[in-house]
């Protein structure tokens, strides 16, 4: 049993000489919360947010949160906006009492979409020009602004 938790212990600063004298629920009490921690940071790390435009709308989902894409209809979007996203702001999925969404993973520049109900939902975008190409051509009649 040592041998498996061994690299376990090490990685977590618990002394070689000491690991023998563990009792065998210690070291799996020790390698069960290592575990925990690494598939926590496994976890953490495979969050993603796809986000696709279409001349029907925009449809997103945040992995592994969620599995199927959330569809937001074209006329439900009164405004888009292309702007940098400011560090203060946070990274990762943020929700706000105003009803702002913020999915960024990264600083950058970020999509800011409006919708009617009031809401605002930010996205983080890898290709900011190809995004406001195809939103200037496939939505004409959505307010668009650029930072």
């Amino acid at each position: 049993m040592l041998a498996l938790v061994l690299p376990i212990l090490i990685m977590i600063g618990v002394n070689i000489a000491e690991a023998e004298d563990l009792a065998d629920e210690d070291s799996l009490a020790m390698g069960l919360t290592a575990l925990i921690m690494i598939l926590t940071f496994f976890f953490i790390f495979r969050m993603t947010t796809v986000v696709e435009l279409s001349s029907k709308g925009l449809r997103y989902k945040s992995m592994p949160i969620s599995r199927s894409l959330t569809t937001l209809p074209k006329n439900k979007i009164i405004s888009v906006s292309m702007e940098s996203h400011k560090w203060w702001r946070g990274y990762g999925y943020r929700n706000s009492f105003s009803g702002t969404r913020i999915f960024a993973m990264k600083p950058g520049k970020v999509l800011r979409v409006e919708t009617e109900g009031g809401k605002t939902l930010i996205f983080g975008i890898n290709r900011p020009s190809k995004v406001m190409r195809f939103i200037d051509e496939e939505w004409p009649n959505i307010e668009v602004h650029v930072e």
